[in-house]
């Protein structure tokens, strides 16, 4: 068991696919039993991420909903 600190580039790539995706997705598995720590700003800066994304054309707008409300649910 670990700790790691994710600023939103890194939170940002459990809901959009990009490089190092699937490394931060193995960090935040259950199973790896890591704990993750933010920033108070994080969450805000990672909507705003998203939206970006989205407005770029890689998340469509269900997509950014989804992604918005996993993010807002932890």
């Amino acid at each position: 068991m670990d700790a790691y600190f994710f600023d939103s580039s890194a939170l940002i790539k459990r809901y959009v696919r990009e490089s190092g995706t699937d490394w931060v997705l193995s960090l935040c598995q259950r199973s790896a039993e890591n704990t993750i720590f933010i920033a108070r700003i994080t969450p805000v800066e990672s909507a705003s991420g998203l939206a970006k994304q989205h407005h770029l054309g890689s998340l469509t707008e269900p997509d950014l909903d989804r992604s918005i409300n996993r993010l807002m649910r932890g």
